[in-house]
């Protein structure tokens, strides 16, 4: 089992930040990583109106 953390952060109307772990059985590849990320962030820019500085997605553990 596989365990990432997708992050955002926005510095519009003051400094911001988002994070959510998600676990996987299979280790996801990198355009995998970036697509949830990227789904991830347009989700958050969406429901609190603003734009979405920086984005991303870390394997933070890997139980096997």
């Amino acid at each position: 089992m596989y365990t990432y953390e997708l992050w955002a952060w926005t510095y519009t109307n003051g400094y911001r930040e988002w994070s959510k772990k998600i676990r996987r059985q299979k280790e996801l590849t990198e355009e995998r990583k970036n697509r949830l990320a990227g789904n991830f962030a347009d989700m958050l820019s969406t429901k609190y109106n603003c734009n979405i500085a920086l984005y991303g997605c870390n394997k933070i553990e890997e139980n096997v």
